[in-house]
Order: C-alpha cells, then structure tokens, then sequence
C-alpha cells in the first residue's frame, strides 16, 4: 500500500520517527512496488517480508497430518487419507491461497484467481523491468507454462504452444515475452 500512497507511507516514518515503538503498522503492498511515488526507502524503520499464499492447512482445508516440512528433514509421517475428493482438491488447486477467496463460494474464490493471472499479464508484468509487454503473448505463455510445467517438455514445446497464434515469435521473444 505505501507505494501507491506516498503520504501514508510518510505518515507512518513520522510516526516511528516521534514514539520509537517497534510493530506498530503492518502495511502491504505489491511485490512490484511503484519505487518513483515512495519518498523514502523505510531503512531503519520498516522491514519488508515475503508474504505468501496460504496453505490448505492455514485454511483449514487440510488437516495437516502430513508435513513436508518433516518429509524434507527425512522425519517420517504416518500414512493419511484426505476426506477431500478429486473435484473438490481440483477446486483448491485453483482457488489458490490468496485469503480473500478462503472461505467465499466457488465462483466468487475462482473469480479471484481468475482476475488475479489478468492482472499479472495485463499491468504487473510491465512494472517488474519497465518494458512493455504483449498481454496476449504473456498469456499464451502462461497457459504453456501451466500446462508443461511438471513434464519434462522443452522450451521449444512452449515456443511450439504459441506459434499457432503469433507467427512473429522467435526463441529470444520468448525469453522476453514482447
């Protein structure tokens, strides 16, 4: 938030400037902030954190009887079954961990998904190196992406996914989705 409201963020400096205390706000903002709108950079005083979707666990969709954390210290788990159908780990899986869709119906949590992803090709991408980028070839992109990204598919394949609807890609475009 502060880096689309330079003034809030100012305000929050002088705040932590006049008491000292420590924890007093918690402001969040895009993973692309706007660097030109803030007014300082917070050294000091704010300290940034990578914030995360939630897990099913943290949304309660998961019981949690099995931990990857453990899994990865080679700690073993004991078997468990999920009360969760196949539609209903499909829908998770889609809805994501973003928690303003936890707990809303099916349509309104796949909506935010949905506007979500737009929202990456259509303006954040633009933001991350200041280059313009075709929304549409980022989407190609994307929908390839997903669809190879656990196989052992070549870059090529991804190439190969787009070409149908864009004739003027070549390998290097690719790389830079423009």
């Amino acid at each position: 938030m502060g880096q689309a409201a330079p003034v809030l963020w100012d305000s929050v400096r002088v705040v932590v400037d006049e008491s000292g205390e420590t924890g007093q706000f918690i402001l969040t903002g895009s993973a692309t902030p706007n660097i030109e709108s803030t007014m300082h950079a917070g050294t000091g005083r704010m300290a940034r954190f990578l914030m995360r979707p939630m897990s099913l666990f943290e949304s309660l969709d998961s019981t949690g009887s099995v931990s990857l954390k453990k899994l990865f210290e080679g700690k073993g788990v004991a078997g468990s079954r999920s009360k969760l159908d196949i539609r209903n780990i499909a829908f998770l899986t889609c809805r994501g961990g973003w928690p303003q869709s936890v707990g809303k119906k099916e349509t309104s949590a796949l909506l935010i998904a949905d506007q979500y992803v737009k929202s990456v090709y259509n303006q954040d991408i633009h933001k991350v190196d200041g280059s313009s980028k075709d929304p549409l070839r980022v989407q190609q992109f994307l929908k390839s992406y997903a669809k190879n990204v656990q196989t052992l598919a070549k870059n090529v394949k991804i190439l190969e996914d787009m070409l149908p609807n864009d004739l003027g890609i070549t390998t290097p475009t690719m790389y830079n989705v423009t």
